[in-house]
C-alpha cells in the first residue's frame, strides 16, 4: 500500500502543476501470489477511486510457461483474480463516463484516423488516447480530411469511453 500512496502523491503533484496538459493512464496486473490479499484489493479500489485516472487498464496475471514465477506455489486462483479485475474495471467505467461527460462542450485537438463510410463519420483520437486501446472520437467533418490531420473537434456527446463531435470553426 505504501507504494500506491507514493504513486498517488507523485501523480497528485503533477496534476496540481500541469492540470489539463496531459492525460494519465496506468495499468494494473492482478494476482500472481497470495500476498496480493483481499485487503490489498480494497486498497487498490480505494486508490483508483481517489485518483480517478482518465485511462486505466487492469489485467489478471497469467502464468507464462518456462518462467520461474509460473511454477511458484501460493498463486491466486483465476476466479479470484477475475473478480478483483472486474471490480476495478466497474469502478473505472464509472470514472471514465464522468470524465467523458466533462468533455462535452469543449473543443479538443483530434488526430484523424480514418473515415467510417457505413456511419458517415470520421474516427480519431485525442492526445490522451492510445490507438486501438483507448476510446475514440467519432466526428463529422469535411470530406477533404486525411488520416493524420489534426483538427479542432467540438465534443457534443459522450458514452463511457468514446466521444462524438463535429469539426469546429477555427
Amino acid at each position: 500500500f505504501v507504494r500506491l500512496f507514493e504513486l498517488g502523491f507523485a501523480v497528485s503533484n503533477l496534476f496540481l502543476k500541469f492540470y489539463d496538459a496531459f492525460c494519465v493512464g496506468i495499468d494494473f496486473r492482478f494476482g500472481k501470489f497470495s500476498m496480493k490479499t483481499s485487503n490489498f484489493s480494497f486498497q487498490l479500489l480505494d486508490f483508483v477511486g481517489k485518483m480517478r485516472f482518465e485511462r486505466l487498464g487492469c489485467f489478471a496475471y497469467s502464468k507464462e510457461e518456462g518462467t520461474a514465477a509460473a511454477a511458484m506455489k501460493g498463486q491466486v486462483p483465476a476466479r479470484v483474480k477475475e473478480r478483483r479485475r472486474k471490480a476495478v474495471m466497474k469502478l473505472q467505467r464509472d470514472i471514465c463516463s464522468a470524465y467523458s461527460e466533462s468533455l462535452v462542450g469543449r473543443t479538443l485537438p483530434v488526430i484523424t484516423d480514418g473515415f467510417l463510410p457505413e456511419e458517415g463519420v470520421f474516427t480519431g483520437r485525442t492526445a490522451g488516447d492510445a490507438p486501438t486501446v483507448d476510446g475514440a472520437v467519432f466526428f463529422e467533418g469535411p470530406s477533404s480530411l486525411l488520416s493524420g490531420d489534426i483538427v479542432p473537434v467540438r465534443i457534443t456527446a459522450a458514452c463511457e469511453y468514446d466521444l462524438t463531435g463535429e469539426v469546429a470553426d477555427e
